[in-house]
């Protein structure tokens, strides 16, 4: 495939109004491999070289949500993970995944969980 001269849209020539699948597994393999950072739009997009806000729109189009949702999923499936295999503390955890502190991210897990991270844990 030959990249568009566009500077807006230099590598989405010929796939209409998504991302292919090698940018597609090029932000997903960022976003797993940078997990306790502090993922920005400006990193993801600048994976794929794309503006944020057409970056942002092409991700939601093609993974069905936002990239900030899609980082927090990610996040928490690590979590589970993580709970479910070791005895790491749950501050210790939500530090390692990126969390601001413990508390942001037991909402967080109970938000998509229905259930907090101490109680995951117990039953794993």
């Amino acid at each position: 495939m030959r990249a568009s001269s566009s500077p807006s849209c230099p590598s989405v020539r010929g796939y209409g109004l998504n991302l292919s699948p090698m940018q597609v597994r090029r932000v997903r393999e960022y976003i797993q491999t940078n997990l306790a950072s502090n993922i920005g739009l400006v990193e993801l997009a600048d994976q794929v070289n794309l503006s944020p806000h057409y970056f942002s729109m092409l991700f939601k189009h093609a993974l069905g949500v936002p990239p900030h949702h899609y980082v927090l999923r990610e996040r928490i499936h690590e979590a589970q993970r993580q709970l479910a295999v070791g005895r790491i503390s749950i501050s210790e955890l939500a530090l390692n995944l990126g969390f601001s502190d413990q508390s942001h991210f037991s909402q967080a897990f109970r938000k998509m969980t229905g259930t907090t991270p101490k109680r995951y844990q117990s039953t794993c």
